[in-house]
């Protein structure tokens, strides 16, 4: 689908038996309706759920499930809203990313040993139940003992191409088809975040200059591209500061988000770079993410994660603006988005009262028309 071409304005209702509706649409009159709306409670023995990743219409969702600080990564069925753990018994483990065919997910597992943790990542075909270590070296001795990868932008749609980083968070990117390894030049860096393109290349952002990254530059910062097949890197975005973190881009690279930081502010960016067009929001600097469609569609960014400062949550493009879903309540709404799917028709957040996953469904028109309807419990019994 096409983006929208025109912008979307909110419209909030809370009932008095504390079910909230929020109603978006676009200047034109559109008819909106509640797709679905589903929570779900972590499983026994587990305090909170975090999303990852869906798997399209497969109704496959990647998860972390958590308990006193402990992740294990598993599966979750939206249908049945059941469980299966991806590494049963494993002392730790992050889910990554799955197909949109929900054929093959990517993990990370960790383990303690004495004083030291160790993380490696793995790629498992569901269908064949064929399970690959990827972060090995040709002699197939591991690459470091620290090595993971950052859900759901390290797996692309096709399953071919997978990204990690090891050590000093220099990243890799492995063919799974021929089984090649590309380490990126040791000046790289993406502590502060990456996304991996359909076509195998990297987005990332990293302290340095427009002649390329420099982590011990303190003033300058870029989002570079690095293509695995040449090694070449360079220069996307230039950021402005060095303290700058990736958000999130499009399958194609040409929409992306990126966060800078300056004194106790931090400003929220989103470039369309085929047209130029931008978006910016100054944060309280309470925590910030951004998720963006795979297709373009849509991006969503929401700022204050520690359950206290309100929470910030605006959905849009930068050529047609944004809208923030809960600005009208004037307290938080409690959805921490974390994923929304390529024609943005579903978000997948985190309840910051709750704890638990919610499947918020969006349903909009083709342009020039957009309608976005969400409905959840203001504040859901455990």
């Amino acid at each position: 689908m096409q983006r929208a071409t025109s912008a979307i304005s909110a419209l909030l209702l809370i009932s008095a038996v504390g079910v909230l509706a929020i109603v978006s649409s676009a200047s034109a009159t559109t008819s909106a309706r509640v797709v679905s709306t589903d929570r779900f409670a972590p499983p026994p023995g587990f305090t909170t759920v975090v999303p990852v990743q869906g798997a399209g219409s497969t109704g496959v969702m990647t998860v972390d499930l958590v308990v006193n600080g402990v992740f294990q990564a598993a599966l979750l069925d939206t249908r049945s809203h059941t469980y299966t753990m991806l590494v049963p018994g494993a002392p730790g483990s992050h889910a990554i990313g799955i197909t949109p065919d929900g054929q093959t997910v990517a993990y990370s597992v960790h383990e303690h040993i004495g004083y030291s943790t160790t993380s490696h990542v793995f790629v498992r075909n569901l269908s064949t139940g064929v399970t690959e270590q990827v972060d090995l070296d040709p002699t197939g001795a591991p690459l470091d003992t620290m090595c993971t990868g950052v859900g759901p932008s390290s797996l692309t749609p096709d399953g071919r191409f997978v990204a990690f980083t090891c050590a000093a968070s220099r990243p890799y990117v492995r063919d799974l088809q021929s089984g090649r390894l590309t380490a990126a030049p040791d000046t790289v860096h993406a502590a502060s975040g990456y996304a991996l393109l359909d076509n195998g290349n990297l987005l990332f952002a990293s302290p340095g200059t427009a002649t390329g990254p420099d982590f011990s530059n303190a003033i300058g910062g870029y989002v570079y591209s690095w293509t695995p097949t040449t090694g070449a890197v360079a220069p996307v975005v230039d950021c402005g500061t060095a303290a700058c973190a990736f958000g999130g881009a499009s399958g194609d690279g040409h929409l992306l988000a990126y966060v800078t930081t300056a004194a106790t502010v931090d400003t929220a960016h989103v470039r369309d770079l085929p047209t130029n067009a931008r978006w910016t929001s100054q944060l309280s600097q309470r925590g910030w993410a951004a998720s963006v469609a795979h297709d373009a569609s849509a991006v969503v960014v929401r700022e204050g994660t520690d359950g206290v400062h309100p929470i910030a949550t605006f959905i849009g493009d930068p050529d047609h603006g944004f809208t923030s879903l809960n600005s009208a309540m004037g307290a938080p709404a409690g959805q921490l988005a974390t994923w929304i799917d390529d024609d943005a028709r579903t978000i997948w957040s985190m309840s910051d009262r709750d704890a638990a996953a919610w499947h918020l469904a969006l349903t909009h028109d083709d342009p020039p028309t957009i309608t976005v309807s969400i409905t959840a419990t203001a504040n859901p019994a455990p």
